[in-house]
């Protein structure tokens, strides 16, 4: 594995501090640091990148995402939205 991955660093760091992942390779970003080309990904093709998710954030912004489509769909006039890289929330 060439590169180590999670959708956060804090709540990883607290699971090793109670005694899970110790063996895993030192974090090179956060996913969303990736996905948002903040860091690069893949440098060579011979690259091997792991993700470890720990939250439950990839299915929030999957969920807040449909629901925003949905609500667009439908006419409803929204009193708070936030675009958070690319992604509609709806608060």
């Amino acid at each position: 594995m060439d590169k180590f991955c999670t959708d956060g660093v804090k709540q990883l760091m607290y699971y090793k501090t109670q005694g899970y992942f110790s063996d895993i390779l030192e974090v090179y970003a956060e996913l969303s640091e990736v996905v948002s080309v903040r860091k690069p990904d893949l440098e060579r093709t011979e690259e091997h990148i792991m993700s470890m998710n720990l939250g439950l954030a990839i299915e929030d912004r999957v969920t807040a995402k449909l629901v925003y489509e949905e609500v667009k769909k439908k006419g409803v006039e929204l009193s708070s939205v936030m675009i958070f890289r690319g992604s509609p929330s709806v608060f």
